[in-house]
């Protein structure tokens, strides 16, 4: 079940005049992650909103397995389909407990208070929440981090066909990212994911497919070791590249027999500098992206 925009534009509610979308068209496949990348003010969030059906587009469609999210019967149903994770983790918290605040999506959509519970426990597990140590704390005596996987583990919990986090890693510690990056990582595995965020170092860690979102204008579309191929692109949209990129750039300048590549997931860049060490100096290493 394809998460599909078509030419979508958008304006805000409050200023009309103010663009902030002009024809976006996004397919989201069923697993996977594509990151959607640009600078702050680039319509990031806007999109996200747009997909989970909380913002109504100006011009074009939202489109779920072939069906306008708008003419569905229930809105509701489409926002249950496609979670939406927000910067702001607190936004998404309702329960007293941590146990309540997961199990309260799927409550309310009427399911069975076993099932609740059990979608509960799995999604815990998800996000490496330790049941017997989280369930009967309060989510707001929790660290940012830890907030953060309540939210998506209520999220997860709704199993929803697509997810999308709006800049999920944002203000944590290195460890409290690793958890989270982790997370996403192993839930791409499953359903589609699209990460939004204004960090490309983590999108290239995590995706394998690359927008780069600019003032509402998509300015590339394509696999992620083209996101990093044109660097006065990146300047304008102030983004920085990985020093996976830097390093290969360095190396090819020096004669190394390196061909480009299309996943630049860490694993992916040492295997083919690793590679082309061993090479002889005569003969191109032929190196070709591969999931990890």
């Amino acid at each position: 079940m394809a998460l599909k925009l078509i030419s979508v534009s958008a304006r805000y509610p409050i200023d009309e005049a103010h663009i902030v979308l002009t024809k976006v068209s996004i397919t989201v496949r069923d697993s996977g992650c594509l990151a959607v990348v640009g600078p702050s003010g680039s319509g990031k969030s806007t999109l996200g909103r747009i997909m989970n059906g909380l913002h109504r587009p100006s011009e074009g469609t939202v489109e779920l397995d072939n069906l306008d999210i708008h003419s569905m019967p229930s809105i509701a149903e489409a926002r249950r389909r496609v979670g939406l994770l927000m910067q702001q983790p607190d936004n998404q918290l309702f329960g007293m407990t941590v146990g309540e605040d997961i199990r309260f999506g799927p409550s309310q959509a009427g399911i069975d208070l076993d099932t609740c519970v059990s979608r509960m426990e799995r999604a815990m597990l998800q996000v490496g929440l330790d049941i017997d140590s989280f369930a009967a704390r309060s989510p707001f005596s929790l660290s940012g981090g830890e907030r953060r996987r309540v939210a998506l583990a209520g999220l997860l919990a709704m199993q929803p066909r697509h997810l999308v986090l709006d800049e999920p890693v944002a203000g944590l510690d290195p460890a409290g990212r690793a958890k989270i990056e982790a997370v996403i990582a192993e839930t791409g595995r499953h359903i589609g994911v699209v990460l939004l965020t204004a960090d490309l170092p983590l999108a290239l860690r995590l995706a394998d497919h690359v927008i780069l979102l600019d003032a509402g204008h998509v300015e590339y579309d394509g696999a992620p070791a083209g996101a990093v191929a044109d660097r006065a692109l990146l300047s304008r949209l102030r983004l920085l590249a990985p020093v996976e990129a830097d390093v290969l750039d360095a190396l090819r300048q020096r004669g190394a027999p390196l061909e480009p590549l299309e996943d630049m997931r860490p694993a992916t860049v040492l295997e083919t500098i690793a590679a082309a060490v061993l090479a002889p100096d005569s003969r191109k290493v032929a190196t070709k992206g591969r999931s990890h």
